[in-house]
This record gives C-alpha cells, structure tokens and sequence, in this order.
C-alpha cells in the first residue's frame, strides 16, 4: 500500500513538473510577443516622424525613444529589418519565429 501512495506522489510530481515546463515556454513567448509590441510601437513612432525605419533599433536609443532596448523571453536580442520595419525572435528553444508582422 506504501509503495503505491509513494508512487501516485512520484508520478504527480512528474507530471507537474512537465506542465510547468510548458508554462515556462508560454511565459517566455508573451514576454517576446510584449517586447516585440513595444519595439514595434517605438519603430512606427521613429517611422512616422522621419518618414524612414531606424537604421538599427539602437537608434530608438540615440534619438530618446526609448531607453533600453528589451531582449526576447529567452535573452536573446531581438532581429530587426530596416526594409520592412520587422522585428523578430527566432523563439529560443522552440525555434519558431516570432514576429511582428505576424502577430496578432
């Protein structure tokens, strides 16, 4: 009888161990989304006032838009297109990318 309550522990703790890894990703993903959405906002900002994307999102710093510039939900920087304006995540350890021209 010991064997199983210990067991049903053990299997518990397992399978909560695995769901909270898959939190952890989904947590990683909406904190990339939000950086995404703000660098996004900072870049049509820059966009709108000079008729050009930023040659780089450093400038966003230079030219006081922002003061840091953030990095996705796995630390890593975030991409970034002058041509189109797109700024990117390649997704860390799910290797999807995240970008803001295809956010929703």
């Amino acid at each position: 009888m010991m064997v199983v309550i210990i067991l049903g522990i053990l299997i518990t703790i397992g399978i909560t161990g695995l769901n909270i890894k898959g939190n952890t990703d989904k947590a990683k993903i909406v904190k990339t989304k939000a950086a995404i959405a703000e660098l996004h906002t900072a870049v049509t900002m820059y966009e709108v006032e000079n008729n050009k994307y930023p040659a780089s999102l450093e400038t966003l710093k230079t030219e006081r838009i922002m003061t840091t510039i953030k990095t996705d939900g796995w630390g890593k920087a975030l991409q970034y297109s002058q041509s189109n304006g797109e700024i990117w995540s390649d997704g860390g350890t799910s290797g999807e990318k995240i970008s803001n021209l295809t956010m929703q």
